[in-house]
């Protein structure tokens, strides 16, 4: 897949396959000391095809990262950022 500023999202390729109510949607950002990271996701605890590595990128000196969830009109989230023990 094509990376970095031509990702999947911006570019608006479709990426993962459909999930449901009750689905564990995982988030993964991995970032090495030369601000080369990775972005993947799960889906239940699986980070096989569809789904895993979304896109890398590398980021700039100054730039900050910043995390964005939205449920809709009646979702329901629960966010762990390494507060509780991850399980699949």
């Amino acid at each position: 897949g094509r990376e970095g500023e031509d990702g999947k999202w911006r570019s608006g390729d479709a990426y993962g396959a459909p999930w449901m109510e009750g689905d564990v949607i995982g988030v993964f950002l991995s970032c090495s000391s030369d601000r080369k990271c990775k972005l993947s996701f799960a889906l239940n605890g699986s980070f096989a095809a569809p789904f895993g590595n979304a896109f890398e990128l590398e980021l700039p000196e100054e730039a900050s990262l910043s995390l964005l969830v939205a449920s809709g009109d009646e979702g329901q989230i629960t966010v762990n950022l390494g507060q509780r023990l991850f399980q699949v």
